[in-house]
């Protein structure tokens, strides 16, 4: 429980820094900028040792969209492995609502550390109301 609440602790910190970082260095990446329900307002920001001071990393997702944002997102490390929260084979299932993010945290275990992620965006189903509004145009 302890564990648990000093990781979730260190999450909301590195959350803050990734927001103020990537806006300060301009290293947001708008990966879903040609998907029309998220355009801008979806983005993912990563760093190791830059931002951070140590050899911690972390990848971000922010989605202050109007949409539920679900995705499969596979992080390739070298030389590195995830802190927090676990992932089964380096990958993680979100279902991200409007307005949450996410992070996950890695570190580095060798001198020589790299990393990558590789999102894959699960199409947005529409809500009944959209379903409406489209079968009347």
């Amino acid at each position: 429980m302890v564990e648990q609440e000093g990781h979730e602790s260190f999450a909301k910190c590195l959350k803050r820094l990734a927001q103020t970082y990537s806006s300060e260095k301009g290293t947001r990446n708008h990966y879903c900028e040609r998907i029309e329900d998220y355009g801008k307002d979806v983005y993912k920001a990563a760093e190791m040792s830059k931002a951070t001071g140590c050899r911690i990393g972390y990848l971000y997702t922010n989605n202050s969209s109007k949409h539920t944002l679900s995705e499969t997102l596979k992080l390739n490390l070298k030389g590195a492995e995830i802190l927090w929260p676990p992932a089964q084979d380096n990958t993680y299932e979100l279902e991200l609502p409007a307005g949450k993010d996410h992070i996950a945290i890695f570190r580095a275990t060798e001198d020589s550390t790299s990393y990558g992620y590789v999102p894959s965006v699960k199409p947005r189903v529409k809500n009944r109301n959209e379903l409406i509004q489209l079968a009347k145009q």
